[in-house]
């Protein structure tokens, strides 16, 4: 929900050396995160999140995961009586294929802008994509309209944002596909050490600076820009 943010805090954390980031505030520009009100100084909710103030420190996990924020969409699955079927495949996945396929294969951008704004415009609030530059893998996640939003920028947002939750390492896998990773991030898992030590190979691990790993520097991810660039 980070991109989303307009107060300047999000780019201010992510500036942080991973050891000083913690739980922040954001004033987040998108209606299923906030509304835009508050109430005691509280956040309200937005249509698919909710803000609960200072989260706790959960020691193992670190501060830097921490967050103020909880996502809503999916609650009704976490009771211990719940018997409705859990989504593992939106609908909205289907448009965002598309979409992508359109990004890459030369569609019209009128028909791209379409897609994205049935998610952008109709629950974000946001307006139309219509008019925006197509933009290249280059471009960082931007859903706010303002320097540097493109179709694609707003397409990373989208589809982050309206499939969390769904399939299980989607975020993973999309984000190491568009060469977005953390840096240290593993790019890919290593053969469970039981199977290595049956084979009689040494076990081996990767990320934070072993083996294959995710640099701040896009990896050539994409073997072609998009078509016309």
């Amino acid at each position: 929900i980070g991109p989303s943010d307009v107060s300047g805090a999000y780019e201010t954390w992510l500036a942080l050396p991973t050891a000083q980031k913690t739980d922040i505030e954001i004033e987040s520009s998108d209606a299923r995160i906030w509304d835009g009100t508050r109430t005691d100084g509280a956040q309200n909710p937005g249509s698919e999140f909710s803000y609960f103030g200072q989260s706790p420190n959960w020691g193992a996990r670190f501060s830097y995961r921490n967050s103020p924020y909880a996502h809503d969409r999916f609650t009704t699955y976490q009771s211990a009586d719940a018997a409705d079927q859990i989504t593992l495949f939106r609908v909205s996945e289907f448009d965002f294929l598309k979409a992508e396929a359109l990004l890459w294969g030369g569609g019209g951008d009128a028909e791209i802008a379409a897609l994205l704004d049935k998610t952008h415009v109709v629950k974000g609030g946001y307006p139309t994509t219509a008019g925006l530059a197509r933009g290249s893998v280059s471009d960082g996640v931007n859903p706010r309209h303002d320097n540097g939003a493109t179709l694609w920028s707003v397409f990373q947002y989208e589809r982050n944002l309206e499939l969390v939750g769904t399939s299980s390492g989607l975020q993973y896998t999309d984000q190491r596909s568009w060469s977005n990773l953390p840096a240290g991030t593993p790019l890919h898992w290593p053969v469970p050490a039981k199977d290595l030590q049956t084979l009689q190979l040494d076990i081996y691990s990767h990320g934070a600076g072993v083996g294959r790993y995710a640099t701040k520097v896009p990896a050539n991810a994409f073997p072609t820009p998009f078509a016309g660039q």
